[in-house]
């Protein structure tokens, strides 16, 4: 074995069978390797310097013939020696190059080694407050040890400006923040916990869990996965949360066609052809404890074509008052298209159907007060309102200043079919990497006061329940949104709204309390996502 095999196989052991368990043996084996770089380089001047020197010696004391067969018996080793020294050389190359990837194996285990302290810093911290659900156990004093195994943890803050024109209503608001905790027990499932804070909008906040859910999938039963819980609804294509959202407020499709979330069980899979699908047996809309014994059930059948081109058709039907006979049943097809990766078009159609059978207790009086209906002669009364009317007696004549009536006129009781139409398309373009912009319009078309009278009421503080035997058949309603958005930074972004509504009746009401069949509203908002 000549002395350039020997010293690639050297190289070779090295490089392959060394143990690098961590920086400071990195470090060693670097400094080793360009001493050994060193000398094998001084020795490679050593061995040219001594084959220079025969050859002065073989000219000075041989013959000339017997001195010249010498000589280029010796130019033939020193071109084979100079070859040697070639690939000698390449290999040294070699090996600084590898010495330069092993440099940058030990600035990562640095960073690596960072972190690590930056979690001791943290765990002691949590310790010290008495944590434990987090991972966060103690060992021996004055140590701590804090890790999440498979966890993952997200979530975001969010807060923002409004400002409505007609009104000039305007504030700043801590919105709402998030942590989101997931966990995968493996060959099992998974489960999934959101935490809210929200603002209640009187300057308090609501603690909730927007959704809480353990997920059942072993390989047995693959690929179902059975969920169980409370989660958000799988229907629509506007997120629920400000992070998924293009703009800072929802189309009317989100907030009056459909559920946010669902407690109760839902089986779901990944089919074939990029097909998925999902059926869930619930409570009502939005009800964690269900109002009556009847439940709701849904589903949602889904296409993903290479992740560029989605689209589902959802339904949703159930009893969703008290009384357990108001029977809502909703169709719902969603989808979002991505032809490149700066452009996003989304849409939603929604048609949905209601039946209720009440006693509201509300005047049709009152209902049309409500509704700027002043062709209606009415007479505000003095009666009982129990306890399940969104107003009290003393809300009542506080607001209405009544004078006199009968109790029998308060009492609104009846059937009503309730039926509704509306949809969004929205457009979002990136135009570059901190900066895109955001058009949507949205339509809704309340075809018989059955969800956007709920609006109306709220926002005029009166009772609940306005039918189409007021003389109003229905409420048709617009938006359009225009939202310039920014990349702040990781994780950090930054919106601003314009948004105008048009509707075919009065609903809006201004500073002095006029009605108005428009309304302009704008709003800025900032969202941190971890």
């Amino acid at each position: 074995m000549n002395s350039r095999a020997m010293l690639v196989g050297f190289f070779v052991c090295v490089f392959c069978f060394a143990p690098l368990t961590n920086a400071d043996e990195i470090q060693n084996e670097v400094e080793s390797l360009k001493a050994q770089v060193a000398k094998l380089e001084q020795r490679i001047s050593q061995i040219d310097a001594g084959y220079r020197r025969d050859i002065a010696q073989i000219n000075e004391q041989q013959a000339p013939q017997a001195r010249d067969k010498d000589l280029a018996r010796l130019e033939r080793s020193i071109s084979v020696l100079l070859t040697e020294i070639e690939l000698l050389h390449q290999d040294v190359i070699q090996i600084n190059d590898d010495l330069e990837r092993m440099a940058d194996l030990k600035e990562q285990v640095e960073e690596l080694r960072a972190q690590a302290e930056q979690w001791e810093e943290k765990s002691e911290e949590y310790a010290s407050l008495g944590v434990r659900g987090l991972g966060v156990s103690q060992g021996t004093k004055g140590s701590s040890d804090f890790h999440i195994p498979d966890f993952k943890l997200s979530g975001f803050v969010d807060g923002s400006y409004d400002y409505d024109l007609r009104s000039t209503e305007n504030s700043f608001g801590f919105d709402q923040m998030e942590v989101n905790v997931e966990k995968v027990v493996n060959e099992v499932g998974s489960l999934r916990a959101d935490v809210e804070w929200v603002n209640d909008g009187t300057g308090g906040f609501d603690l909730d869990v927007e959704q809480g859910y353990v997920t059942f999938n072993p390989r047995f039963i693959n690929p179902l996965n059975l969920s169980f819980g409370k989660f958000n609804a799988p229907m629509g294509f506007e997120g629920v949360d400000a992070p998924e959202l293009y703009q800072y407020s929802k189309a009317m499709v989100s907030e009056y066609g459909m559920p946010t979330n669902l407690t109760g069980a839902m089986l779901s899979a990944n089919l074939f052809w990029g097909f998925d699908m999902s059926v869930y047996l619930c409570n009502g809309w939005d009800q964690n404890v269900d109002v009556n014994t009847s439940k709701t059930i849904g589903g949602r059948l889904g296409y993903d074509f290479n992740e560029w081109f989605n689209t589902g058709i959802s339904v949703i039907h159930g009893a969703q008052s008290s009384g357990g006979d108001d029977k809502v049943t909703v169709y719902d097809w969603d989808m979002t298209f991505n032809p490149v990766s700066w452009w996003t078009v989304g849409g939603q159609v929604n048609y949905g159907t209601s039946n209720v059978s009440y006693d509201s207790r509300l005047s049709r009086q009152q209902a049309a007060l409500s509704l700027g209906r002043s062709d209606i002669d009415w007479s505000p009364v003095s009666a009982q309102i129990d306890q399940n009317n969104a107003v009290t007696e003393d809300q009542y004549t506080h607001t209405f200043n009544p004078i006199s009536s009968s109790a029998e006129d308060l009492l609104y009781t009846g059937d009503t079919d309730g039926e509704w139409f509306g949809f969004l398309i929205m457009n979002h373009w990136d135009y570059n990497s901190w900066g895109g912009v955001t058009l949507r319009y949205d339509y809704f078309d309340d075809k018989d006061y059955s969800r956007l009278a709920y609006w109306v009421i709220e926002n005029h503080e009166i009772g609940e329940h306005v039918g189409r035997d007021l003389g109003l058949n229905s409420l048709k309603r617009q938006a359009f949104v225009v939202a310039p958005t920014f990349e702040i930074g990781k994780g950090m972004s930054a919106l601003v709204e314009f948004r105008y509504d048009v509707a075919d009746q009065k609903v809006f009401s201004d500073k002095d309390g006029d009605l108005s069949k428009t309304s302009t509203g704008i709003a800025y908002e900032m969202i941190y996502s971890f």
